[in-house]
C-alpha cells in the first residue's frame, strides 16, 4: 500500500518536473530507510539519472522535492509527508503524515479480510511445482520445508491476482520404483514364510515397506509366487498406496494441490518420444557408443547430455525435458511462468533444465527454480540422523503429530528457503514466548482478549475509525504501528518478485514486537480501555487493525489463529 501510494506520487512530481530535467521517463524504486531518523520510505531517483542529465544528485533532488512539496499542498492528494528532505549521495527522504496514516488504518476496516489482497486481476499465470517426492516412501521433514515453501507462495501469487496451478510430479517410473517392487516382493516372501528378506542395497527397509506386503497380501489375496510372476500388480499397489500416504500427510499439514502428475503417464502417452522426435528434427542429437546425446552447446549448459542410454533406456533427463516441454504447451501455452522447488543438491542441475527448456523454443528466464536445503532435526539438543533407505527416519506425520501442523509450517518459514534450518522439537513444543509461532499467535489471543474484555464492559467495538477518534493516538508507537500496517500489502507484493515467502514471517515478528512491546509499555498508564471514551475507541480501532493483518498474515500462510492462549504468570489483559 505506502509503496504503490508513493510510487504514484513520485511519478506525478517527476511528470510535472519533466521540464525542468529535459527527461522523459525515469524508474521509480521506494526503498525503506535503515534508520527511522532517515525517514519512513525514501528514493534513490535523483542518483540513478544523475549521469542521464549529466546533473548532481542534489540538483535534482532541489527540483523533485520542490515538485513534491506542490503536490503536497496542492489538495490533490491528500497531505502525504510531514517532511520531504535531500540526504547525499542521492536519496530523497520522505516523512508520512498523519493523514495518510489515517488512510492506513480506514482501508484496513474497509478492505477487512481483503487488505493486502491485490485489487486487479494480472496477467500472468502460474505452473507451480513442489514436493514431488518419490512415491517409495513416506515424507520426510525435508519434503515438508519444500511443501510449505511451495504451498505459501501459491497462496501469496493467488492473493496477488496471479492464476496459478499446484502441480505435484509423481515418479512412478524409474529404477527408484523397481527398488520399492523389489523391496515388498522380498517382505512378503518373509511373510509368506518363503525365507528371510534379501532387501538389495539400493532398497528400502523401513518397516513401511512390510506394512505395504502385508496390506496387499490381506487386501487382495495375492502369494509371493503370484507376485513374483507379476510384478506390475506389486508396482500399481505399492505406488498408489505411497501416494495416498503421501496425500494424507500433505493434507494434515494443510498443503493442497490442483494437479497430481504421472512421469509414468509420460512414457504411456509418448510426450518423451515425441520430446525426442523433435530434437531430431531440429539436427540437436548424436548418437555415440550407442547412446543418444542432446547438443547443448550455446545454450545455458555446458556439456552435451545423454537422453538414451546405450542399453536403450531413457535418461531421468529426457523425462524431465518432456515433461517440462508439456509445462509450457499445456492449455494453449496459457503458464508463462514454470516454478520448480528442488532439493539443494540439484543446484547443479538448474543450467541443465534452462538449456533445454531454450533448445525447446521457450524463454529460460521463465523457468524458475527454488532451491530447498535440507533440514536439521534437534531434540535434547542434539541432531537427529536420518536415511530413508535403511529405515531410520523421523517422518514428517511423526513431525506433525508430535509438534503440530501450526508449528511446523511456521517454522519451515523462518527462514529463506535455500538457508540452513534448524528444527528444534523441545522449543516447538513448548508454551513459552520462545517457541516463534507461540509468540506469534500469542499476540493475536493477547488482542482477542482485549476486545473480550471490552464486550463484558459493554463496550461497542468499532466496525470503522473516524478521523476524530484517530486524532485521539498522539503517541509515536501507536503511529508507527499504523505504518507497519500499510507495509503489509507491499511485503505481500515483495513475496510475487522474490519468491521468499520468510518475508512474510519477519513482517510478523516485527509487527507482533512493536505491539507487545506497546502495550506492556503503556498497559498502566494508557490502558487501551481508557476512561477517555476517545482515546478507547481509537486504541480499539488499532489493536482490532492489528488483528485484522494479524489473521490475514496467518491466513495466507496456513496457519491458524487462537483467540484463547495461556502464557506462565499471565492474567488476563487489560
Amino acid at each position: 500500500m505506502i509503496r504503490s501510494h508513493y510510487t504514484k506520487i513520485l511519478s506525478e512530481a517527476l511528470i510535472k518536473a519533466f521540464s525542468q530535467l529535459n527527461i522523459k521517463d525515469a524508474r521509480i524504486e521506494i526503498l525503506k530507510p535503515r534508520k527511522a531518523e532517515w525517514g519512513d520510505i525514501s528514493t534513490n531517483l535523483p542518483m540513478t539519472i544523475s549521469k542521464k542529465l549529466n546533473k548532481k544528485p542534489s540538483e535534482i533532488a532541489e527540483i523533485l522535492i520542490g515538485s513534491l512539496n506542490n503536490l503536497n499542498d496542492s489538495g490533490n492528494f491528500e497531505k502525504f509527508a510531514e517532511k520531504i528532505d535531500f540526504a547525499e549521495p542521492g536519496f530523497i527522504n520522505i516523512f508520512i503524515s498523519r493523514d495518510f496514516a489515517y488512510k492506513i488504518i480506514n482501508e484496513v476496516f474497509e478492505r477487512k479480510e481483503r487488505f493486502g489482497h491485490c485489487k486487479v486481476k494480472r496477467d500472468d499465470s502460474y505452473l507451480v511445482e513442489y514436493v514431488s517426492a518419490n512415491p517409495t516412501g513416506p515424507l520426510h521433514i525435508g519434503h515438508g520445508r519444500g511443501a510449505v515453501l511451495g504451498d505459501v507462495i501459491c497462496r501469496v501469487l493467488k492473493s496477488q491476482g496471479y492464476e496459478v496451478l499446484r502441480e505435484f510430479y509423481v515418479n512412478d517410473k524409474g529404477a527408484q520404483v523397481d527398488n520399492l517392487v523389489i523391496s515388498v516382493l522380498e517382505r512378503m516372501k518373509e511373510l509368506n514364510r518363503r525365507g528371510e528378506a534379501q532387501i538389495p542395497p539400493d532398497g528400502y527397509k523401513g518397516e513401511y515397506v512390510k506394512q505395504i506386503a502385508r496390506r496387499l497380501i490381506d487386501e487382495t489375496g495375492i502369494s509371493f509366487e503370484d507376485a513374483e510372476k507379476n510384478p506390475e500388480i506389486v508396482r500399481e499397489y505399492a505406488v498408489e498406496y505411497m501416494k495416498l500416504w503421501i496425500m494424507d500427510t500433505l493434507k494434515d499439514l494443510g498443503v493442497e494441490f490442483d494437479n497430481f502428475f504421472s512421469e509414468r503417464w509420460l512414457y504411456d502417452s509418448h510426450l518423451v518420444d515425441d520430446c525426442i522426435s523433435f530434437f531430431q528434427k531440429k539436427g540437436l542429437t548424436y548418437e555415440r557408443d550407442g547412446a543418444l546425446f542432446l547438443k547443448m552447446e550455446g545454450s545455458e549448459d555446458d556439456k552435451d547430455r545423454v537422453l538414451r542410454k546405450s542399453n536403450g533406456y531413457y535418461t531421468y533427463f529426457a523425462s524431465d525435458i518432456a515433461y517440462h516441454k508439456h509445462k509450457y504447451e499445456r492449455d494453449g501455452g496459457k503458464y508463462n511462468r514454470i516454478v520448480d522447488i528442488w532439493g539443494a543438491d540439484h543446484h547443479g542441475y538448474i543450467p541443465r533444465m534452462k538449456g533445454s527448456i531454450e533448445l525447446l523454443g521457450f524463454n529460460p528466464a521463465s523457468f524458475i527454480v527454488l532451491l530447498v536445503q535440507m533440514v536439521k532435526v534437534l531434540k535434547d539438543g542434539k541432531p537427529i540422523k536420518m536415511s530413508k533407505r535403511e529405515g531410520d527416519f523421523i517422518t514428517l506425520d511423526e513431525i506433525i503429530s508430535d509438534v503440530g501442523k501450526d508449528a511446523t509450517r511456521y517454522t519451515f518459514l523462518m527462514r529463506k528457503g535455500d538457508a540452513q534450518l534448524d528444527f528444534d522439537i523441545d522449543i516447538l513444543k513448548s508454551q513459552s514466548l520462545n517457541n516463534p509461532v507461540y509468540y506469534a499467535q500469542y499476540g493475536y489471543a493477547r488482542i482477542c482478549s482485549i476486545l473480550r474484555k471490552a464486550e463484558e464492559m459493554n463496550i461497542h467495538l468499532p466496525d470503522t475509525i473516524s478521523k476524530d477518534d484517530f486524532d485521539a493516538l498522539i503517541l509515536k508507537e501507536e503511529i508507527d504501528i499504523i505504518k507497519k500496517i500499510g507495509e503489509f500489502p507491499d511485503v505481500l507484493e515483495s513475496i510475487t518478485k522474490s519468491l521468499e515467502p520468510h518475508l512474510l514471517v519477519y513482517y510478523i515478528q516485527e509487527l507482533e514486537a512493536m505491539f507487545h512491546q506497546y502495550y506492556t509499555q503503556y498497559k498502566k498508564t494508557e490502558k487501551v480501555l481508557s476512561d477517555d471514551s476517545r482515546k478507547m475507541r481509537g486504541r480499539l480501532a488499532l489493536i482490532i487493525a492489528i488483528k485484522i493483518v494479524l489473521k490475514n498474515a496467518f491466513d495466507i500462510m496456513g496457519v491458524s489463529a487462537p483467540e484463547r492462549m495461556s502464557l506462565k504468570g499471565e492474567t488476563d489483559e487489560e
